[in-house]
């Protein structure tokens, strides 16, 4: 899960505008957890459940600049296309 965190920062860095310096990632299996089970199953169908984590992201931005604490906070889901190959697929906020 260590690599899917990884790759969900690495993207909100790549993102247009984006200020990801300092961001904090918590990781969590979709397959252990009922309700991103079945978005990920919604949107993409069972095969993918068993290779998506969730990522919980947090950028710490003063609320000032965005105007809301919410906005600050983002979902990614990243699945495992290889050993050692990680890809964020959606993002959810």
């Amino acid at each position: 899960m260590v690599m899917a965190r990884r790759e969900a920062v690495r993207d909100a860095k790549r993102r247009p505008g984006a200020d990801a310096s300092g961001a904090r990632a918590k990781a969590l299996l979709a397959s252990r957890d009922e309700f991103w089970a079945r978005s990920v199953e919604h949107l993409c169908g069972p095969q993918l459940v068993d290779r998506t984590v969730v990522v919980l992201l947090h950028f710490p931005v003063p609320e000032e600049k965005y105007g809301s604490a919410s906005l600050s906070q983002g979902r990614v889901f990243v699945a495992r296309f290889g050993p050692h190959r990680y890809r964020v697929w959606w993002v959810h906020h």
